[in-house]
């Protein structure tokens, strides 16, 4: 794989074994958060991994959930079921339009990018703008991303030590060093930048930001109206 895209293979070695309560805990809020908007509806899991959050994201009530990541090591880990699919895929713009032919052609209920949205500007606006083209009306995209600012994503909000702080202080500091060597490459924006490029989007979006338990990470969602184009 080209521009660091192998690291996800060395990854994905272990991925699962390093997941924890505080990610658990987070699928757990995203979930209850989206999950009205999903039943009996197509899920597209965007850089799935090993398939932790596509399990529960299948078991939740959609019809069916696409899950697809740049590696195909992590995709052999997702478990097989009825209501799953996966696919070894770049999500760039066009990735959407191309997965509704095939899955949906009613439009997807939710599309989530839970810490994979890392393009640049102008890559990450046209792929959220073919994402949105793509939502059934109601339906939603789920940006869950790190918090840009380390004070926030290590402290939260007040700013106080708490009990994840040592980890994701490491966790930043080991993905600067990723970024410097050259094995990934993307971007954290703060609350204010990712707001700001969700209203780039279409103006017609219905944008908000859902306060998490964990304050080091942001859930915005842009909901396509039940009318209107």
């Amino acid at each position: 794989m080209s521009n660091g895209l192998w690291a996800w293979d060395v990854s994905a070695l272990v991925y699962a074994r390093t997941y924890g309560p505080l990610a658990h805990r987070l699928d757990d809020e995203i979930i209850a958060t989206t999950k009205a908007a999903f039943q009996g509806g197509v899920i597209i899991d965007c850089g799935c991994g090993p398939g932790v959050v596509t399990a529960k994201l299948a078991a939740a009530g959609p019809r069916l959930v696409v899950a697809v990541d740049v590696s195909q090591k992590m995709l052999d880990q997702v478990a097989p079921r009825d209501n799953v699919v996966t696919l070894q895929s770049v999500v760039e713009a066009g990735t959407l339009t191309k997965l509704r032919g095939e899955h949906a052609p009613e439009g997807f209920s939710l599309i989530l990018f839970k810490r994979s949205l890392y393009h640049p500007h102008d890559q990450a606006v046209a792929l959220l703008r073919d994402c949105y083209a793509n939502l059934k009306p109601g339906g939603s995209i789920a940006i869950v991303h790190p918090e840009g600012s380390v004070l926030r994503y290590a402290f939260g909000e007040p700013m106080r030590l708490r009990s994840y702080t040592p980890y994701h202080l490491f966790n930043r500091t080991i993905s600067r060093l990723g970024v410097a060597i050259g094995g990934e490459h993307y971007t954290t924006p703060t609350r204010e930048e990712l707001l700001a490029l969700a209203a780039e989007v279409d103006s017609g979006a219905e944008i908000s930001r859902i306060p998490l338990d964990q304050a080091c990470f942001n859930l915005v969602l842009i909901r396509k109206p039940l009318t209107g184009p």
